[in-house]
């Protein structure tokens, strides 16, 4: 089992930060259980998810636990968009042997 650690595992909302939707309250710390729950910020899950497919064999199978249905998507979204910008891996005949 791995977890995923960045530099933003805790947001504190300032006013020059852009919001796209909701409401926000400025001054609240944010933590990693409101991740995904309460509040999202898409540039961070892009990176952690980037993380994390590079930390696995992607041949493998795995499992992926997300906060809710809705991050499962765009979790899901993000990996395929990664595999897209990887291609499929090939290897010539008699690989390994």
């Amino acid at each position: 089992m791995k977890q995923i650690s960045t530099t933003l595992d805790e947001y504190v909302y300032t006013p020059d930060d852009r919001l796209v939707e909701g409401e926000i309250e400025s001054g609240k710390r944010y933590t990693e259980a409101d991740f995904n729950r309460v509040i999202e910020i898409k540039e961070r899950e892009a990176h952690r998810v980037k993380l994390f497919m590079d930390m696995i064999d992607q041949r493998d199978k795995t499992l992926v636990f997300c906060a809710t249905q809705d991050h499962a998507l765009a979790v899901r979204d993000l990996v395929n968009q990664i595999e897209d910008q990887q291609g499929p891996e090939l290897l010539p005949a008699g690989h390994g042997r």
